[in-house]
């Protein structure tokens, strides 16, 4: 029997402000698919490749893909030759011939947008490695500033599912001096805060609402109230918050709620289950 191999999986939360409904989704999402495009970190580049529909005769059914990472080199860059341990010649060099077209090392990593939630998850880590939220987050902000998106859906707002007793734990610092919060406007939904902060935004024709709270000269630290912690727990979800102050080791520290992705970790037998099968497994178990 083959050793069971790991697979994790984190997330990040889409929001279109055009129309609040799973079709919506799956147009942006086949929207982004089209574009072909790829964002480059280094000579790593990801992009979106393959999509489609989790359950058949399914209009509102989660879609399933790949995003493909692979290496974007610049063939003109010099070349190093292994054997003589030095720059290749340029004889050497004029035998490589590789078409624009082709790219070395691909990775096909699994994904789940799931339309009606309008979260994408996908694999961020494990035996067969992954793909960071961070990188995973700048491709949909390059993808998302294009100008047939934003003019088709405006702007879309994404952020990295944080893991759950984050703010609790950052809260638990020594000396907080600054904490920041931006709460982006959240879809209308069945939870009755996030209704009524949506309502609040529209009668105000915000799309973005930030507060910055500042420690007293004379207090040892910030300490926040039932309603500014409700706030904290709003930004996670729908945001950014961020703290600087004095971390539990007693050095000065600035953290963001995006530092600590929620993070699901499962386990399958490749002699029993297709890698695919237990990514969205595992999805469907841990992200309800």
């Amino acid at each position: 029997m083959a050793r069971k191999r790991t697979i994790k999986a984190s997330g990040i939360n889409l929001r279109v402000h055009t129309k609040h409904a799973p079709e919506e989704y799956v147009a942006l999402w086949r929207l982004l698919v089209r574009l072909k495009q790829h964002k480059l970190r280094g000579d790593t580049a990801l992009m979106i490749g393959s999509s489609r529909a989790l359950e058949s005769g399914n209009p509102n059914s989660p879609l399933f893909g790949y995003l493909y990472r692979f290496l974007n080199i610049n063939p003109d860059e010099p070349w190093f030759d292994i054997e003589q341990q030095k720059q290749a010649d340029d004889d050497d060099v004029a035998q490589v011939r590789i078409p624009p077209k082709l790219k070395p090392n691909l990775e096909e990593i699994p994904y789940i947008f799931d339309v009606a939630k309008h979260r994408l998850y996908f694999q961020s880590g494990g035996t067969h490695g992954g793909v960071s939220p961070g990188m995973v987050h700048g491709l949909l902000e390059f993808l998302c500033s294009a100008p047939q998106v934003i003019s088709r859906f405006g702007d879309v707002d994404k952020t990295i599912m944080t893991r759950e007793g984050v703010i609790d734990e950052l809260l638990a610092w020594p000396v907080i001096r600054q904490i920041r919060v931006v709460l982006d406007r959240p879809n209308p939904s069945e939870y009755e805060d996030d209704q009524a902060f949506y309502e609040m935004l529209e009668r105000r024709n915000l799309r973005r609402e930030e507060h910055v709270f500042y420690k007293a000269k004379d207090a040892p630290t910030i300490t926040p109230d039932d309603e500014m912690v409700a706030m904290f727990g709003r930004a996670v979800t729908d945001g950014i918050y961020k703290q600087t102050g004095v971390n539990p080791e007693g050095k000065a520290e600035e953290a963001s709620s995006e530092q600590y992705p929620r993070t699901e970790i499962g386990l399958y037998d490749p002699d029993v289950q297709m890698h695919s099968d237990a990514f969205i497994g595992l999805v469907k178990a841990k992200f309800k």
